[in-house]
């Protein structure tokens, strides 16, 4: 668990936390967005298919890394299971 020193301290930290849980969101959104214009318009996909396979996968990659770090107790922001310890 984290030490924190005081208020600001534990701010900076949550703001790091949300910021990776809405990264996480914003991507994932895309990454299902994009999926839905894909089956609306086939033809785009068809015709430069490794560019959307790539851009898929980053989303959707960029998606997990972004709730691994949300969830990762090594690294220097409020992790989320160490929430429950604060109240």
């Amino acid at each position: 668990m984290i030490n924190i020193k005081d208020a600001e301290e534990f701010k900076q930290l949550l703001k790091a936390l949300s910021d990776d849980v809405v990264d996480a969101y914003i991507h994932f959104q895309m990454y299902e967005d994009l999926i839905e214009a894909i089956v609306k318009h086939p033809l785009v996909v068809h015709q430069s298919n490794t560019f959307w396979t790539f851009t898929l996968q980053a989303h959707l990659n960029s998606s997990v890394y972004a709730l691994f770090r949300a969830y990762d107790r090594k690294r220097p922001a409020q992790p989320l299971q160490s929430l429950h310890y604060l109240w």
